[in-house]
């Protein structure tokens, strides 16, 4: 995500996102306004179609099958999922889990995406709902 134009496109009510580093990359993926778009399609989206890979799947424990969180072979390590929603001006917040992966938000991926970008991160409160949460502020390139 290179800037914050691509961000403005995610559902009000939040856009489910995946975080995963492939070959020590840090990337983060979303599904804009897919209603019914889960975490697994959108792992599957950047393994299949960005990469190529034919990943392995796996039964998560609703019986869907989802592509495998880690792969040595293929070298990726999907390491945070949630949801990320467009609050206003320069503002995105990071929150809630994946019920599939039975993970959240990782501060450290984050971090990692954005650390050529000026940015202020701020640990939101967590919420039953929601869970942890973390608002960026983008603060120009």
């Amino acid at each position: 995500m290179e800037n914050i134009q691509k961000f403005n496109k995610l559902n009000e009510n939040g856009s489910k996102f995946i975080q995963v580093y492939i070959n020590g990359k840090p990337y983060l993926r979303y599904a804009s306004r897919e209603k019914n778009c889960y975490h697994a399609s959108v792992l599957y989206t950047i393994l299949k179609k960005e990469f190529g890979f034919e990943c392995k799947i796996r039964k998560d424990r609703s019986g869907d099958e989802v592509p495998i969180e880690k792969d040595d072979n293929l070298n990726y390590e999907l390491v945070g999922a949630g949801k990320a929603r467009y609050i206003s001006g320069e503002t995105i917040e990071f929150y809630g889990s994946s019920s599939s992966y039975l993970m959240g938000v990782n501060l450290k991926h984050l971090e990692d995406v954005f650390k050529d970008k000026k940015i202020k991160i701020t640990e939101g409160k967590e919420d039953f709902f929601k869970g942890l949460s973390f608002l960026i502020e983008f603060k120009g390139d």
